[in-house]
């Protein structure tokens, strides 16, 4: 009898949509590709047979699955390869009780981190990349449809890992009950690991989250749980930045500057990442001082040996 799988699966179609993206060969359709790559894929948990498909949280699979193929391809493809994004996309589906109405709600949420670095190029702030296309949730139609308040939304500072080219910036977004206990369902990703830095780029900033409860206590959460909020109580979400290509140290000090300016890369961050010494108040370059100070840290690292920057996971 011929086993029966789970067709077409977000994880399937993931793979030789990622490849494609890495090759981009014009002679090679995304048919081949499906054609070259699905026959050698075994049953696993993630290529599951039926009747075990996959029914849930399927974009936090192929996120990695993305980032896995893309960091393969690493040394294969040099210098065509982007450092690594914030992965999946914070996933929240709030619900509970409308006090003005009555009636029961049930709302979703969405929020990107940051993309990574390429090549030639710094990541872009707060976006959706490779095998996902989902966009930041208008703060106004939250509080226009649900007893919810967001009184903070904006990018996360230093949050992008350092390189020649910057990673994109990941998100601060703040979530508030106001008139009624909302349940969530809370996914989020790469709480516990770092997107990995290129060629002597820094990874960006691992996300996190905690519940500032309305007495003031501090409950700091993992990637997953089902938490409950109460009037007054506070979800702080803080979604991952893309990670840094290429050696800080050769970053344009004006481009340095313009990030200070914009509220991107903090004063600390700027001297001591980025090597650039600025006066004035921090609105112009030392480029005397810049360029000593850049030397003296150099000296002190040594050379990049490295390729892949995974932060509190080591380099390699």
């Amino acid at each position: 009898m011929r086993e029966r799988f789970c067709r077409p699966s977000s994880s399937t179609s993931s793979k030789p949509s990622v490849v494609s993206m890495a090759v981009t060969a014009p002679f090679c359709s995304s048919t081949a590709l499906v054609a070259m790559v699905v026959p050698w894929m075994k049953r696993s948990t993630v290529e599951a047979g039926a009747p075990a498909c996959a029914s849930s949280c399927r974009t936090a699979t192929i996120k990695r699955i993305a980032d896995a193929i893309l960091g393969a391809f690493v040394r294969a493809l040099p210098q065509r390869m982007p450092a690594a994004s914030s992965g999946t996309l914070l996933v929240m589906a709030l619900g509970g009780r409308d006090p003005a109405t009555g009636d029961t709600f049930v709302a979703s949420e969405l929020a990107a981190g940051g993309m990574g670095a390429r090549p030639r190029k710094d990541g872009i702030d707060a976006i959706e990349t490779d095998v996902s296309n989902c966009m930041n949730i208008p703060v106004e139609s939250v509080e226009m449809g649900f007893p919810v308040r967001i009184p903070r939304a904006g990018l996360w500072a230093d949050s992008g890992g350092a390189g020649q080219f910057r990673g994109g910036l990941g998100l601060v977004k703040v979530f508030e009950a106001t008139g009624a206990d909302i349940m969530i369902s809370h996914r989020g990703e790469r709480f516990a690991s770092a997107p990995w830095g290129l060629h002597g780029g820094l990874p960006g900033r691992s996300a996190r989250a905690f519940i500032l409860r309305r007495d003031g206590r501090r409950e700091e959460l993992p990637s997953k749980q089902m938490i409950e909020l109460h009037p007054g109580d506070q979800l702080w979400e803080y979604i991952a930045g893309g990670a840094g290509y290429g050696d800080p140290l050769e970053r344009d000090p004006a481009q340095v500057l313009a990030d200070v300016l914009d509220g991107k890369v903090s004063h600390e961050s700027a001297r001591e990442t980025y090597g650039v010494v600025l006066v004035s108040e921090g609105h112009a370059v030392d480029e005397l001082g810049t360029k000593e100070y850049r030397e003296a840290i150099r000296r002190r690292r040594g050379p990049i040996t490295w390729t892949f920057d995974r932060g509190v996971d080591g380099r390699r």
